[in-house]
């Protein structure tokens, strides 16, 4: 079902969890800005699986705003939020509605209703739009270049299409080249404990396989 009623129906589904999920997402609306970019976080997850923030980078964020939350409430809250802009999303209600869903079917106040539901619309805008509120710009093509080195740490998902991905941690690897211009570029990967297993393991054969060349 679409509109109000759809959305209605979504929240009054919620797993078991979401009403004490849905208080700590009140305390976070406290800081606008914050919850936009974790709206924008969460929009992408749904969209692709990506993600440009840490854990870390919320809690202080969050904090910065007077908000005091640690890493594993801060999950709880991205849940909330992740299941409300699927709702929000999956039956295409607009922003007004929405809030007055929320206000009628959650503890939210009209506030974070407010807020909440700006920063899902925002970001799904953003999505559609294929960047953060700018238009989509194309992709270079990647090129063959020198590998002048690498940058990595280690981080905590606090967004994904499956509860059973949250709070799970992750490598974020930098790869640097420098192409025949002498321009370096960039390249970010972002791997699952599982997906970094399977890459070590193909650099082992890589690795092997070189020295038996």
């Amino acid at each position: 079902m679409s509109g109000a009623q759809g959305l209605h129906e979504h929240v009054l589904a919620a797993p078991m969890g979401f009403v004490s999920a849905i208080q700590l997402l009140e305390r976070l609306c406290e800081a606008p800005k914050a919850v936009l970019h974790l709206a924008r976080n969460v929009a992408r997850y749904d969209e692709d699986n990506t993600g440009d923030m840490t854990a870390e980078n919320y809690v202080e964020a969050f904090q910065a705003a007077g908000i005091a939350m640690n890493a594993a409430a801060l999950g709880n809250a991205s849940r909330a939020l992740a299941y409300l802009y699927r709702g929000v999303k999956t039956t295409d209600t607009d922003a007004e509605a929405a809030a007055g869903v929320l206000g009628m079917s959650t503890s939210l106040s009209e506030d974070a209703c407010y807020v909440v539901t700006q920063a899902i619309a925002k970001a799904m805008s953003e999505v559609a739009a294929g960047g953060e509120g700018e238009a989509a710009k194309p992709k270079k093509p990647l090129k063959i270049g020198q590998l002048s080195g690498t940058e990595w740490r280690l981080g905590v998902a606090i967004a994904s299409r499956g509860c059973d991905q949250l709070l799970t941690p992750y490598v974020s690897i930098n790869l640097k080249a420098i192409d025949d211009n002498g321009i370096e570029t960039t390249i970010p990967v972002e791997l699952s404990y599982a997906e970094f297993q399977e890459f070590k393991r193909e650099l082992r054969a890589a690795s092997a396989a070189m020295d038996m060349a």
